[in-house]
């Protein structure tokens, strides 16, 4: 719990940073030079996560497993990485025809570039993860991301060029790599070190998993190059403003998994305790803070986007309604049960099939229903996530050897849902009361969220309990 809140609080403290780039950016270049700098990081996010393979992941399993190896593990992954990367810009250029015919402007030069720089020597984290040194991830994930907003948005501001905005990007990036050099040197992890057979078990790990996380970020990231190559970059921007929120799934998401998981890959190895235990504790977590927090942003979509984001993005409040709804798929979070037995391959089936699934409705859209082909995307994504959420389902009853009962906490889920459900009618209310539209969600969303917690405490699910003791301890320790 303590991991799991020093790491969530960190990534909603750099996902309030960033969040704060698209709001400043709207109002800081048009449209379409906002779209073009989206298309540049929907192509450069893509890249990105095929260059890195999920490689520094494996140093979450590996770590924990043989804390001796550590400096062979780390070498190998900086070894990898470069590697891929190194790969990766090779094919960039290789296929630079088509990419450059099908985006607004050349930016091929700054994209491998970026790619190649952001993606090299960044394991500090996973090494800081995989040992339990979650303070050290808060102080230099947040140092980083106040470094490049501030970046992005001075340059922005000061220049209104997305090149320019490129090259501080650029510039950001190479400072990193030279402080994590010193950390590691530090540390005793620089090393060039190759051993073998160390190397080929890190791969088994490895290949499955990376090629699961490709497909993952290019299900992603397809559907906003797909909008930019046929609708346009204003196109892209409407949508990239529609689905702004997916990113918010993943930071209590990735917190809870990143905290509990070196310990999940002990218990999945153990044949005599729940060996489930600790990922569906989180699962009851996650759950806890997320569906409220859904219940409330599609109820107020139509007030949000436009105060947020201006009314020139009024069209984004459609994408966004469909696509809150992956934040109630990912309760339902099973990628992890399979990570800890090292069965990374019916990820790659289940990312595959996720994949097939948003193509598909991609297609369909853009070819039948063109006058709201910029829904395919996020339809398809959220179709998708359903589909991949059954088979890996039925994959985890197979690989632990439970029924459909054991596999999540049912009781707790079905009551958080039903405390969520009794508090909506205040926002019901909140419809008939004459106040301005900002003082509106403010007030109903604050009574709702207090009749929700009233309800939550009153039913005495022990995760609920574990996850407010904990918050009030820290505040308790830090204030007073």
């Amino acid at each position: 719990m303590k991991s799991t809140a020093i790491l969530a609080f960190s990534r909603f403290a750099n996902y309030s940073l960033l969040i704060l780039s698209p709001i400043l950016l709207v109002r800081i270049l048009d449209p379409s030079s906002f779209g073009q700098y989206r298309e540049f990081m929907a192509y450069a996010m893509l890249l990105a996560s095929i260059a890195t393979f999920s490689i520094p992941s494996n140093l979450l399993y590996f770590i924990p497993h043989q804390p001796a190896n550590t400096r062979h593990y780390i070498s190998h992954t900086n070894w990898l990485v470069l590697s891929t990367s190194t790969l990766v810009c090779f094919f960039v250029w290789l296929f630079r025809g088509p990419i450059i015919g099908n985006t607004s402007a050349d930016f091929l030069a700054p994209l491998m570039i970026y790619v190649f720089l952001f993606v090299n020597l960044d394991v500090i984290e996973s090494y800081w993860l995989a040992r339990k040194q979650a303070n050290n991830v808060f102080y230099y994930s947040t140092s980083r991301t106040v470094v490049r907003l501030t970046a992005v948005l001075g340059t922005a501001a000061i220049t209104n060029s997305v090149d320019a905005v490129l090259n501080a990007l650029i510039f950001v990036e190479i400072m990193r790599l030279l402080v994590v050099i010193v950390i590691m040197h530090r540390e005793q992890l620089l090393s060039l070190i190759i051993d073998p057979t160390v190397l080929r078990r890190q791969l088994t790990f490895i290949v499955p998993l990376g090629l699961a996380s490709s497909l993952h970020f290019l299900n992603l990231y397809i559907g906003q190059i797909a909008i930019a190559a046929k609708l346009g970059v204003a196109a892209l921007a409407i949508y990239t403003i529609g689905s702004y929120q997916v990113p918010v799934l993943d930071i209590v998401r990735s917190a809870i998994s990143d905290a509990i998981f070196p310990d999940m890959v002990h218990e999945a190895a153990r044949d005599n305790t729940d060996r489930l235990r600790l990922w569906k504790r989180g699962n009851i977590a996650y759950s806890f803070l997320i569906i409220p927090t859904f219940v409330v942003l599609l109820w107020y979509a139509d007030i949000l986007i436009p105060l947020v984001f201006t009314e020139q993005y009024s069209e984004a409040i459609s994408i966004f309604r469909i696509l809150v709804f992956v934040m109630v798929i990912q309760c339902f979070e099973l990628s992890s049960p399979l990570r800890a037995a090292n069965r990374n391959r019916l990820l790659l089936a289940g990312n595959g099939l996720l994949l097939g699934v948003n193509i598909v409705c991609i297609l369909i859209f853009f070819n039948y229903f063109q006058h709201i082909a910029i829904f395919g995307p996020a339809v398809g994504l959220v179709l998708g996530y359903v589909i991949q959420l059954l088979f890996l389902g039925w994959c985890i009853l197979k690989v632990y050897f439970i029924s459909v009962s054991e596999l999540l906490k049912w009781r707790s889920l079905a009551i958080i849902c039903l405390c969520a459900a009794m508090s909506y009618p205040v926002l019901v209310v909140g419809e008939f009361v004459a106040v301005p539209d900002i003082v509106r969600v403010g007030v109903f969303s604050l009574v709702f969220a207090i009749g929700y917690l009233i309800l939550i405490h009153r039913a005495g699910l022990e995760e609920v309990e574990a996850v407010t003791n904990a918050v009030t301890q820290k505040l308790r320790n830090r204030f007073w």
